[in-house]
C-alpha cells in the first residue's frame, strides 16, 4: 500500500501543536528544542517525512527564530482559467477577422462581350529620385483614356524610405513617405473611379517597412478601400463571359535567378499554384513575358487544343537606382507587361507594351 501525503495543512498544524508545546513564543532555543528534542521524532516518524522535506513542505513564509514577517492583507494572486482565457482569445479572433481589410483570394468580373487586357505595374516607387515620373504619368494616362484596359498593381508603389542599410536612399527621396502616400492615393483614387484598377499587393518598400515601423500598413489600408488588396501571394479568380481565369501575384516571388526574369513566376506557380493561368511577379525590376505548356505537355494530342499558362515579370519606372547598379544587374528597365484575355475562348496573349496590346484587341474585334 503506497504511504499517505499528507495536506501542507496537516503537517502545518502539526508542527504549529508541536510548537506550542514549546511554550509560548518561538525562540532559537525553543526552535532548537523542536528540531533537536522528542517533538521532532515525533513528527518526522508521525509524517514518515525528513525534517527538511517538512520545512519545505509546511513552513514556507512561516516565522523563523527572530524573524519579524510583514503580513500581506491584501495582495493579489494570478488567477488565469485556461478556458476563460481561450473564450476571449476566440472574440479577439472574430473582431481581428472583421477588423481585417486584406485577403488572399478575390473574383472579379469584368464586361462579358469582348477581350480585356490587364497590364501589370509595379516597382513605380514613388518619391524616388531615380523614376522616370514622365513615363510614369504618360503610362497611367493611358490606361485611363484605353477602353477595355485595366491595371493591376503588384507592389513598392512608393519609395517609403524610413530606414535601411545605409541614409543614401532616406536623404535622395524626393519627397517624404507622407507625401508619397497622399500622391499614391490620389492615382488610386482616380484609378479606381475609373474602374481601371483591378487589384493590388504588398511590396517591401511599402507594406513591408511600414508593418516594421508601425505593425500595420496605411497604404494597404488606403488602397484596400477600393480594390482587393492581397498581403502576400494571391489568386484573382478574373471572369471573362464563360471564361474564367486564375491570376497568381506576388511582389517577391521565394525563388530568383539573375539568369532568367521568369524563373520567379515559373517555380511559383510549378510549386504552388498548379492550377494558375497566368502568374505575376515583381521586385527585380526586370520585365519579361513568356507562354509555357501546362503540367501535361501531351495534352492537345488527340485533337483538343493545347493549354498553356503565361508567366510574367514586371519592370519598373525607377530606372536610375544606385543600390541596383551596385548590387544587381542594371540600374532596372521600364516596362509594364500587358495580358489580353479573350471573352469567347479560354486563352491569354501576353506583350511587353500596351500598344501591342491594344493593337491585337483592334484586330480581335474586326475579326468577330
Amino acid at each position: 500500500m503506497a504511504a499517505r501525503r499528507y495536506s501542507r495543512e496537516e503537517i502545518f498544524g502539526g508542527l504549529r501543536l508541536a510548537m506550542e508545546q514549546c511554550g509560548p513564543g518561538l525562540t532559537v532555543s525553543k526552535w532548537d528544542a523542536l528540531s533537536m528534542g522528542p517533538c521532532y521524532r515525533s513528527l518526522t516518524e508521525r509524517f514518515k517525512m525528513p525534517w527538511e522535506e517538512l520545512k519545505a513542505t509546511a513552513l514556507v513564509g512561516f516565522p523563523m527564530p527572530g524573524e519579524t514577517t510583514p503580513a500581506f492583507l491584501d495582495k493579489k494572486t494570478e488567477s488565469l482559467p485556461w478556458r476563460e482565457a481561450l473564450a476571449v482569445v476566440r472574440d479577439m479572433q472574430g473582431i481581428h477577422e472583421q477588423a481585417s481589410y486584406t485577403q488572399s483570394k478575390a473574383t472579379i468580373a469584368l464586361p462579358a462581350a469582348t477581350p480585356a487586357a490587364v497590364a501589370f505595374l509595379a516597382d513605380l516607387h514613388v518619391g524616388a529620385l531615380g523614376v522616370d515620373y514622365g513615363h510614369m504619368e504618360a503610362a497611367i494616362q493611358f490606361i485611363l483614356d484605353t477602353p477595355n484596359l485595366y491595371v493591376a498593381l503588384v507592389g513598392d508603389l512608393i519609395e517609403n524610405s524610413l530606414h535601411f542599410r545605409n541614409i543614401t536612399p532616406t536623404v535622395t527621396q524626393i519627397i517624404p513617405p507622407k507625401i508619397q502616400a497622399q500622391v499614391l492615393d490620389d492615382i488610386v483614387q482616380e484609378l479606381a473611379k475609373a474602374r481601371k484598377l483591378l487589384f493590388a499587393g504588398w511590396g517591401n518598400h511599402d507594406q513591408e517597412r511600414e508593418e516594421k515601423a508601425l505593425g500595420y500598413s496605411p497604404t494597404a489600408r488606403l488602397i484596400a478601400a477600393h480594390v482587393p488588396f492581397f498581403n502576400g501571394k494571391g489568386i484573382c479568380n478574373l471572369k471573362i463571359g464563360e471564361q474564367e481565369y486564375q491570376v497568381f501575384a506576388t511582389h517577391q516571388a521565394s525563388y530568383s535567378s539573375y539568369l532568367n526574369s521568369l524563373h520567379g513566376a515559373m517555380q511559383e506557380r510549378r510549386q504552388h499554384f498548379p492550377n494558375a493561368d497566368v502568374a505575376v511577379t515583381a521586385h527585380r525590376h526586370q520585365p519579361a513575358v513568356g507562354i509555357f505548356p501546362w503540367q501535361d505537355v501531351a495534352q492537345g494530342m488527340g485533337g483538343e487544343e493545347p493549354r498553356y499558362y503565361v508567366a510574367v515579370a514586371t519592370g519598373t519606372f525607377k530606372t536610375d537606382c544606385g543600390y541596383s547598379k551596385r548590387y544587381f544587374a542594371g540600374g532596372g528597365t521600364l516596362g509594364w507587361p500587358v495580358v489580353v484575355f479573350r471573352h469567347d475562348r479560354h486563352a491569354m496573349t501576353p506583350f511587353m507594351t500596351a500598344g501591342e496590346a491594344v493593337g491585337y484587341m483592334a484586330g480581335l474585334r474586326a475579326a468577330a
